[in-house]
């Protein structure tokens, strides 16, 4: 979960960055750069609910 957050994350970031550096992506180029924005967010949102999935779902069992 965490894995497909950060690739959202670079995915986002990259479609909003190229742009900016006279690289330009003709896939939803009249939404730019709302579009890397809002994927960013989604793989931002991903990597933390999945951080915080992995960090509760680790019990530890003391009656050993």
């Amino acid at each position: 979960m965490v894995s497909l957050g950060v690739l959202l994350v670079i995915i986002g970031v990259g479609s909003f960055v190229l742009p900016m550096v006279g690289a330009h992506v003709n896939l939803l180029n009249s939404y730019q750069p709302w579009v890397g924005i809002i994927i960013a967010a989604l793989g931002l949102i991903t990597v933390l609910f999945g951080a915080r999935r992995v960090r509760t779902s680790t019990v530890v069992d003391t009656n050993e």
